[in-house]
């Protein structure tokens, strides 16, 4: 989609669409402000969700969409710093895309890595073009795995690699119980929370 020529917005931040009778919906922006005034949007309908259903139908009537924002914190550092570790669930890969797209605009002197997880292998979208990326900064792990226990093949390979996560900083993405199981994860193994950086951390805060 296009937006106005006044919208700005930083890598990693997502935005609110209008669904009328003040209802909205969250939608990371998956693209880079460089691409402005184009805007990318990931959205996956949802059977039996109502703001879903709600949104097809905007979809299919066409014209134009209401936004609102842009909202959130999770966003790249500027400049990165240090090594950088995405960590995407599900529908949060959209969130990731959007930075790896900054990213890929103007190369970063640190390395990046992304962990996508995601229930199917269908979900992880844009997997084959992940692959298809070669620069020697970046590095991006795309894994399938349904189960919500220690087992979770996603959580295996952070847990293997926390130790050595001393000097990263951390963007999360994704749904409340993906992320804290992440943090879950994480803050044994020495990682701060001060290195790591949620939207979720705001809107689902946990005690």
């Amino acid at each position: 989609m296009n937006v106005s020529a006044e919208f700005a917005f930083r890598a990693g931040q997502y935005l609110e669409v209008e669904l009328g009778d003040d209802d909205r919906i969250p939608l990371s922006i998956a693209s880079s402000p460089h691409r402005l005034p184009q805007l990318h949007l990931h959205y996956r309908s949802t059977p039996g969700l109502t703001e879903a259903h709600r949104f097809d139908e905007l979809l299919a009537e066409g014209g134009t969409l209401a936004i609102h924002g842009p909202f959130g914190t999770a966003c790249l550092p500027e400049p990165l710093r240090a090594p950088l570790l995405i960590i995407a669930g599900g529908t949060g890969g959209g969130q990731a895309l959007g930075l790896l797209d900054d990213l890929l605009a103007e190369p970063p002197s640190h390395p990046v890595s992304l962990l996508w997880c995601a229930d199917r292998s269908e979900d992880l979208y844009r997997r084959g073009w992940l692959e298809s990326l070669d620069h020697d900064w970046l590095t991006s792990e795309c894994i399938a795995d349904a189960r919500r226990d220690a087992a979770n093949r996603g959580l295996v390979w952070l847990r293997d690699r926390a130790p050595t996560l001393a000097n990263h900083r951390i963007i999360l993405s994704g749904s409340p119980g993906f992320v804290y199981s992440a943090v879950d994860v994480l803050l044994p193994a020495g990682v701060l929370l001060e290195q790591m950086a949620s939207d979720v951390f705001a809107y689902a805060p946990r005690a």
